[in-house]
């Protein structure tokens, strides 16, 4: 399989709602395949007659350098999966009545409402902090922080799969300093220690607030994910053929919440725990 390279996390990141759609898919060719069709779900207004096209979207929306050879073949395949429909045999276009679209649309709004929940809540109590502060120029910051902090986090995750990754040295800076560096080109010079704390207190107390905290998860899934498509597969083959079977041994209650019977508290970290074992491919009993 063709590598992807990566060119602009900054496009991506600001993509990340939508790009949280191949979180927790551990195989490169599903996960640009789940890339493609997001492109078609986001364009539907360009009309898409070819791999060629789709490969620029894919380029200017995420910063992402993926071969047309590659394009093509996911194409083929959603075609075969009758989640894209070849129109008039002149364009392509998703298909409204997939299951799968239909799923992607609806992930992709529930996490934008997780954002925009995040964001008002983040800022009305800015707000009550300090009324002086520019809410969008605060928002920039703490968006910008998070932005670096997890360019620095995938970069890294995936130097550790594979080591002949080239990191450039701006990736092993500390985050205070990339704290700093955000609030200091967002915001007013006699904001900046009001904004590093605000922004501190964002992610120091994320485990009280679960839209913040599922945020975060998705932000960091959605970082590493990105920069896991430009791993060699082999690497991540070899990787997985080291995997020991698992053995999960669950209660009466887990079981219960696994086939929906009962209304669990953890019903949907169970279910996801389980969800993600089998992507990964652990032999699971």
């Amino acid at each position: 399989m063709e590598i992807t390279k990566t060119l602009n996390f900054s496009l991506a990141f600001e993509q990340m709602c939508n790009f949280a759609v191949i979180n927790e898919v551990f195989d490169n060719y599903e996960a640009t395949k789940r890339l493609v069709l997001l492109c078609f779900i986001l364009n539907k207004e360009i009309n898409i007659i070819n791999e060629k096209i789709v490969a620029q979207i894919i380029s200017d929306r995420f910063g992402l350098l993926i071969s047309e050879n590659l394009i093509k073949s996911c194409i083929n395949d959603l075609v075969k999966e009758n989640s894209i429909l070849h129109i008039d045999s002149t364009c392509y276009s998703h298909n409204h009545s997939s299951t799968l679209v239909n799923e992607y649309i609806r992930r992709i709004e529930y996490i934008h409402n997780i954002e925009n929940n995040v964001k008002n809540k983040w800022l009305s109590d800015l707000q009550i902090s300090d009324p002086t502060i520019d809410q969008d120029s605060a928002w920039s910051a703490l968006k910008a922080y998070l932005l670096r902090a997890f360019r620095r986090h995938g970069v890294q995750t995936v130097s550790l799969l594979d080591p002949n990754t080239e990191t450039a040295p701006e990736h092993d800076e500390s985050l205070t300093s990339l704290l700093s560096e955000a609030v200091e080109n967002n915001v007013e010079p006699r904001h900046h220690d009001v904004i590093r704390n605000e922004i501190y207190q964002f992610l120091s107390s994320q485990t009280h607030d679960e839209n913040r905290e599922e945020y975060i998860i998705h932000l960091a899934n959605g970082s590493v994910s990105y920069f896991a498509l430009s791993v060699d597969p082999s690497v991540s083959n070899k990787l997985r053929e080291n995997l020991s079977p698992l053995t999960l041994y669950l209660d009466t209650n887990v079981l219960l919440s696994v086939i929906d019977f009962n209304e669990q508290t953890f019903h949907h970290p169970i279910n996801e725990l389980i969800s993600a074992i089998k992507n990964i491919l652990f032999l699971l009993s």
